[in-house]
């Protein structure tokens, strides 16, 4: 729903833009590092397709 606006919700609690992702850490069950130095934990049960739609995407 907010992909087509650039957003992206990678946990519950987490909405990001994926214009400032930096790079994907596989780390501590994965998480964005983003252009401020923020680490963004992704949600276990969605990481297989929030990295697909990354793919698609980059």
């Amino acid at each position: 729903m907010l992909e087509g606006y650039g957003f992206l919700r990678v946990h519950q609690s987490h909405l990001i833009n994926i214009r400032y992702i930096t790079k994907f850490d596989k780390s501590d069950g994965g998480f964005f590092i983003m252009t401020d130095g923020f680490n963004v934990p992704v949600s276990q049960k969605n990481k297989a397709e929030i990295l697909g739609f990354l793919d698609h995407i980059f």
